[in-house]
């Protein structure tokens, strides 16, 4: 129950955010030029609309906007360092069903609480690289951000306009379980908390999620398989706005195996995210109109031998993940219904 008043505390301010700006946040944004230039996540853009005006005040008041405005530093804060603020423990972002999202654990680059509530990047390969992804790339285009499948993603702020399938039946964010293993996120054996990250799992440039569920232990179900030596770390930085902290995809169903693209060491990854729980049977999700609705993790999700799009691409198009890639898509047209 705490799980989805959370959730629905979220739907509460992702529509006052929307009041007040007249887009909702984006999935990754950041003003200014540091080194950590758009890290930033909803979790943290969202404090002053979730009871927490002072802290953000206080955070934002430390950081030199380099002539931003007050508008620009509440849609695009930059995180300058996770030092001081992302230790904080944000409860209404974590869940009961999940004690360890709550706990401080230090790793190699930063020190920080977990997050249980994780950002819909919908039905697509999630990739956050400011240099060759969405915001720049030549096949996309510079308005790209404005054609992404998703709600949320890099540099992209969507009005609620721009959700032609209707807000009642797109997916604003769900539940995600958090690691638990403060190894520098090198060995996080459980499928709840954890990322295996395949040595090839890609045909001929494109990514098949069959081989993502196929990285789940055969004999230990709730378990990475050994096999892969890279394991890495889910939601240990609620302030973030990369995939493998806050985000989640649409195309494995609910606790399935998540993977990373590439190294687990390398920090903006592309990959496969999956929303997961500790409840039984599936997780809570959010839907853009504020409501709440219990997911199944046997929900239809269409054919796992289908690539996912990649940001930009065939916004109009019907998901190939069944239901529960039609809940993620803003503007697929598709007809599924759970």
């Amino acid at each position: 129950m705490q799980c989805s008043n959370n959730l629905k505390q979220v739907g509460v301010a992702l529509h006052n955010y929307h009041d007040a700006h007249g887009t909702l946040p984006a999935g990754a944004a950041s003003w200014g030029s540091s080194s950590t230039e758009g890290e930033m996540g909803p979790g943290f853009t969202l404090c002053p609309f979730m009871e927490q005006s002072s802290f953000y005040d206080a955070v934002v008041a430390t950081w030199t906007p380099g002539g931003a405005t007050a508008e620009d530093r509440a849609l695009k804060p930059d995180t300058r360092s996770y030092s001081g603020f992302a230790e904080v423990v944000m409860s209404n972002l974590c869940c009961p069903s999940d004690a360890g999202s709550k706990d401080i654990l230090a790793f190699t680059e930063w020190t920080s609480a977990g997050t249980n509530i994780v950002w819909s990047y919908a039905d697509m390969f999630y990739s956050y690289n400011k240099t060759t992804d969405i915001k720049n790339d030549s096949k996309w285009g510079t308005a790209a951000g404005k054609r992404n499948r998703s709600p949320f993603m890099y540099d992209t702020w969507h009005s609620f306009s721009d959700i032609l399938d209707g807000t009642s039946n797109t997916l604003a964010a769900s539940e995600a379980a958090a690691s638990s293993n403060p190894n520098n996120g090198q060995n996080e054996l459980r499928v709840r908390g954890g990322t295996a990250v395949p040595s090839s799992w890609m045909d001929s440039g494109k990514l098949y999620p069959e081989k993502c569920l196929n990285t789940r232990d055969l004999t230990a179900p709730n378990l990475l398989s050994l096999s892969y030596a890279q394991r890495s770390v889910r939601c240990r930085r609620w302030a973030a706005g990369q995939g493998y902290n806050t985000g989640f995809n649409t195309i494995l169903p609910p606790n399935s195996p998540s993977c990373r693209w590439k190294s687990a060491n390398t920090t903006k990854h592309p990959g496969i995210y999956s929303a997961s729980s500790f409840h039984s049977g599936g997780c809570n999700g959010l839907m853009l109109d504020g409501s709440c609705r219990f997911v199944s993790d046997t929900i239809d999700v269409g054919s796992m031998n289908a690539s996912p799009y990649k940001p930009a691409e065939y916004l109009y198009t019907v998901s190939p993940f069944g239901v529960w890639g039609a809940m993620g898509s803003i503007a697929g047209g598709e007809t599924a219904s759970m």
